[in-house]
């Protein structure tokens, strides 16, 4: 049997039936992280009585992309198949988000263009992560479904920030915080990526408002440091994100190929004794901003430069 080709957006994650096994589940080598992603194949096996296979990310190959969905615990810190994600704007888990006692719980159809799925567990740090898979596999029948003979994920968008709440928006609130940043680049980005996380969480239209007001000043500005890169590339901003107008877009879409440019130029530079994070930042700002155009306009970009920021991350 084989995942059925059910339109991307509509099928559930399929995680096995009871002869076969649809996904692999990835755990950071260590003890800890691999006993909680064992604690979930077994979870699927008692429904199943098919036990997935549990590798470390070292063991994923290119096959194990093209054949299976993904179950993926960690972070970017401790899982490179997080990072390609997270690279691409599919996932947000790195140290800093969602933060301590914080996890992120999400099913991504397709994220990589490869025809699978994947499901991350993932979160800044273990014991929240922890906390969060051990209620999914409370609540395992609730999420779950079997469809023709498949046990099957439902469609998962859940992350506890605890250090992250946004509340609802206040317009006051919004505009008192842009007058602080008064006028200089990288704060009015970081600001819209802020406010761009804060819609995401709430689906609030003020704090789409504010995306829009902190980034108009902007488009017109020449590239900033390299923060700009990173705050601009942050969560919704470099997807089709709903509070842009025909012409903010193509704005944004402006300065994203600015970044991009400066970046890959950065990284073209760089030399072995360059920082690591400095690198990392300019590496996925090529890769997020090549994707955002694929993805927006149906056409590859920078493929030169992201094979080289791959090279650069991996």
């Amino acid at each position: 049997m084989t995942p059925s080709a059910t339109p991307t957006g509509t099928r559930p994650l399929q995680l096995a039936s009871e002869t076969e096994s649809f996904c692999r589940v990835v755990a950071p080598e260590n003890q800890r992280w691999r006993e909680l992603a064992h604690k979930f194949c077994v979870r699927v096996r008692e429904y199943t009585r098919v036990e997935p296979t549990q590798i470390t990310p070292d063991e994923l190959t290119d096959d194990d992309y093209d054949q299976y969905n993904l179950v993926l615990f960690g972070s970017i810190l401790d899982n490179p198949a997080i990072l390609k994600l997270y690279a691409r704007g599919r996932c947000f888990t790195d140290a800093a988000y969602p933060g301590r006692d914080g996890a992120e719980i999400r099913t991504l159809l397709n994220p990589l263009g490869r025809g699978r799925d994947v499901l991350l567990i993932g979160g800044s740090d273990y014991a929240a992560v922890h906390e969060a898979a051990i209620g999914l596999n409370r609540t395992f029948l609730d999420v779950t479904s079997e469809v023709d003979g498949v046990l099957c994920m439902h469609p998962l968008n859940f992350s506890v920030t605890p250090d992250h709440q946004p509340g609802p928006s206040d317009g006051a609130d919004i505009r008192r915080r842009l007058a602080l940043a008064d006028g200089d680049v990288d704060a009015l980005v970081e600001q819209a990526a802020e406010f761009a996380l804060c819609y995401y969480q709430t689906d609030d239209t003020g704090w789409a408002s504010g995306v829009t007001e902190a980034l108009a000043p902007v488009f017109g500005s020449p590239v900033g440091s390299a923060a700009v890169g990173r705050f601009a590339l942050a969560w919704a901003l470099t997807h089709s994100f709903s509070g842009y107008d025909g012409e903010s877009r193509a704005a944004v879409d402006h300065m994203l190929r600015r970044t991009a440019t400066s970046a890959a130029s950065r990284l073209q530079r760089a030399g072995p004794t360059e920082p690591l994070a400095q690198t990392i930042d300019e590496a996925i700002a090529v890769i997020r901003v090549a994707d955002h155009l694929h993805s927006a306009h149906g056409r590859p970009a920078f493929e030169s430069d992201v094979a080289r920021a791959w090279r650069r991350v991996l």
